[in-house]
């Protein structure tokens, strides 16, 4: 899958706390987010392709 910038959109408010319901419910007990400093993330952003 090729990635050129436009993914993404914006979503309703119901299915925001659809999705996050389910995946809440889905892990239980793990982690429910993740922090990424932003030197990883210019790192990732600055690979070629």
């Amino acid at each position: 899958m090729a990635f050129d910038g436009t993914e993404g959109g914006q979503i309703t408010l119901v299915d925001a706390a659809t999705m996050t319901a389910s995946y809440r419910t889905a892990n239980r007990g793990n982690r429910l987010g993740h922090y990424i400093g932003k030197d990883i993330l210019n790192s990732i952003l600055g690979q070629s392709g």
